[in-house]
């Protein structure tokens, strides 16, 4: 059983980019595996267990999967020296990261959306308020209370954030709040 805003109320049942397995084209490159003529064997694991694996081999302007499928790069200047790795979708997108459906494609071909697009209002507040309180070496915890300045922060650089945490804390506290009162009145009816 979860606490305060742990049930779905507010998700709409679309599939999210967490429910497909993904290859990233930034790990791949740090990993090695686009480098032309080479052949690497790539393996998905959930909770340590192997769920898929398969050979990709590297050619100058896309790889190779399993011999047969065809999954395009392109390569961006960087401003400062070097190139940057993007998958080519086969919608013409250039993205990071592909998920694995029937074919690979970006998240937007298949209507996927970031699990924390889907979150309520109230914890994705919750989320950011907690966020900031990590900054600020404070105790994680919107119910805790606030510590001080830490040592070497500006001070407008401590305002500013003080001022984002007030607004998260206080759309957090007032959605707990409305579902408290909906807890309440099932309760009394």
């Amino acid at each position: 059983m979860g606490g305060v805003g742990s049930g779905r109320d507010s998700y709409s049942g679309r599939s999210t980019t967490e429910d497909y397995l993904s290859i990233d084209v930034r790990r791949w490159c740090r990993e090695g595996m686009l480098k032309p003529g080479q052949v690497n064997r790539w393996q998905w694991s959930r909770n340590g267990k192997s769920v898929a694996e398969f050979n990709v081999q590297a050619c100058k302007e896309y790889l190779l999967i399993n011999g047969h499928h065809r999954i395009r790069l392109d390569w961006t200047d960087c401003y400062l020296g070097g190139k940057r790795p993007w998958f080519l979708c086969g919608c013409g997108k250039r993205v990071a990261i592909l998920y694995c459906a029937s074919q690979f494609s970006c998240r937007h071909c298949l209507g996927l959306v970031y699990r924390c697009q889907m979150e309520p209002k109230r914890d994705q507040a919750a989320r950011r308020a907690n966020r900031i309180r990590r900054k600020l070496g404070w105790p994680l915890g919107i119910f805790n209370p606030p510590g001080s300045k830490p040592k070497g922060m500006h001070f407008h650089t401590y305002y500013r954030l003080l001022n984002e945490y007030a607004g998260h804390l206080e759309t957090a506290t007032m959605g707990i709040s409305k579902v408290f009162k909906a807890w309440r009145r099932k309760l009394t009816h």
